[in-house]
């Protein structure tokens, strides 16, 4: 009669295995989420960045005078001042005044740009589209439904330097 091969693993170390995984994957999961949240909510703040510095450099190149700016710049946003030559504070919810900035309306949805004086300017980030790749719930209030707009609470990365 031959004898059975006893070799191999009992229930007992497989179990041991099996809820060692599950305490490691337990304190993972967490900490990759929140380090997804603040990725989006630092990305956010380079956006507004990144808008900051387009307009910034139109004030250099054109001397702070938004009117003499470029085509795209003046037949995307009709708020320029014309009075005095600079911007004034001005909401931006137009798509193609978006794309100028190097933004995505499927991103962000408004946006206050305020001038600051010697060609400074403030960007935040009003509001983003829920399925926006800068919602986080923890930055963002509450959409009323998955289409909507939302509005930042506080400790959003939605300004950028200059506010």
């Amino acid at each position: 009669m031959k004898k059975l091969n006893n070799e191999g693993f009992t229930l007992v170390e497989l179990l041991a295995v099996i809820i060692i995984l599950a305490i490691v994957v337990g304190i993972t999961i967490p900490a990759v989420l929140n380090t997804v949240d603040s990725s989006k909510n630092k990305a956010l703040g380079v956006a507004a960045e990144a808008a900051q510095t387009w307009l910034e450099n139109q004030a250099l190149l054109y001397n702070t005078d938004y009117t003499a700016a470029d085509a795209t710049f003046i037949s995307s946003w009709s708020a320029v001042a014309t009075s005095t030559g600079t911007l004034s504070t001005m909401t931006v919810t137009s798509s193609a005044a978006l794309m100028t900035l190097g933004l995505k309306s499927t991103n962000v949805a408004t946006l206050t740009i305020t001038a600051k004086g010697n060609g400074r300017a403030c960007v935040e980030i009003k509001s983003v589209p829920a399925k926006s790749d800068y919602f986080v719930s923890k930055y963002w209030n509450t959409p009323a439904s998955a289409t909507a707009n939302v509005t930042a609470k506080t400790g959003a990365n939605n300004k950028s330097s200059h506010c």
